[in-house]
């Protein structure tokens, strides 16, 4: 199961026709700043890559945090407009590793910038209820 979802998520880091529309456009002659906009694009897109081959090698190498793999390909997918996508790689994170804070926090901003309020209440309480002296 977990290699269908890999496998659904290898759209090779393109961007989808809405979600390039809703990226700010430049002023007519400012090239600097569509070049430095595809510039961090593709920093993304390489991190995807990366992500992807963290996953690809986890099985051989125990080390690797995987909860901390799949919270920082939910940074890029957020960064990307794709917030379906982050939500999953931050409720991943949270399956991997439930004692791992970050990735509540960001989940429940997430799912309050998407008016799903309750269920974001519900996501913090659950942090709370994991770590309750954590400030950080």
């Amino acid at each position: 199961e977990e290699g269908n979802h890999l496998d659904t998520q290898r759209h090779k880091f393109s961007m989808s026709p809405a979600e390039h529309q809703r990226l700010p456009k430049p002023r007519p002659g400012d090239e600097e700043v569509a070049a430095s906009k595809e510039r961090v694009l593709n920093q993304y897109r390489l991190m995807l890559a990366l992500w992807e081959r963290v996953q690809a090698l986890a099985h051989r190498y125990p080390f690797v945090d995987l909860a901390l793999a799949e919270f920082s390909r939910a940074h890029v997918m957020k960064a990307l407009g794709q917030s379906d996508a982050a939500e999953r790689s931050y409720r991943s994170a949270i399956s991997i590793n439930p004692q791992y804070i970050a990735p509540y926090n960001n989940l429940g901003n997430l799912l309050m910038e998407r008016a799903k309020i309750l269920e974001a209440e519900r996501v913090f309480r659950e942090a709370l209820a994991v770590a309750p002296h954590d400030t950080g």
